[in-house]
């Protein structure tokens, strides 16, 4: 668990994006670690999807927008997110989409070579996991796990309305 942890804080530490929920830095006090992070006050989207009872098409382009920057940032840093969901995207005092919950986040890319690895874990939340996490083959997967994530993201707001 300490390990998870330690690799969590490590990834998060090092994005800076307007779209990711910013970390601001870690203390330990009587043997628990506490992260200070961005304030999110507006809850999460699922939070406002429930709320509203779904999106507009307008406000589900909006949100994919800077989600989808977040992720192309996380990808072009060697690091893919794993449980992408609704739930794990907050809203800032502007309405502005924010990636956070970095628990099951992984690096992609090790080494001096910046080589390629495939994970074979398990992970993310059933109603957001990809096809490649769930095949018996174990070739593992890679980044496009966030993309199918990014998906569900778009589509579950408008089936709320419609």
């Amino acid at each position: 668990m300490q390990q998870k942890f330690q690799t969590e804080l490590q990834i998060h530490s090092k994005m800076r994006h307007a779209n990711i929920v910013q970390f601001h830095r870690a203390f330990t006090f009587e043997n628990c670690t506490y992260l200070i992070l961005e304030l999110c006050p507006n809850g999460s989207l699922m939070e406002m999807v429930k709320r509203r009872k779904g999106l507009t098409e307008a406000e589900v382009r909006f949100y994919t927008v800077q989600i989808a920057g977040a992720i192309k940032y996380m990808h072009g840093k060697g690091i893919i997110h794993r449980d992408l969901k609704m739930g794990n995207i907050f809203l800032d005092k502007n309405m502005n989409a924010k990636v956070g919950d970095f628990g099951l986040a992984a690096l992609l890319v090790t080494g001096n070579d910046m080589h390629t690895i495939r994970r074979t874990t398990l992970c993310g939340t059933p109603n957001y996991i990809a096809p490649e996490i769930l095949q018996k083959g174990k070739a593992g997967h890679d980044h496009n796990v966030d993309i199918w994530s990014l998906g569900i993201i778009m589509c579950v707001p408008l089936r709320s309305i419609g």
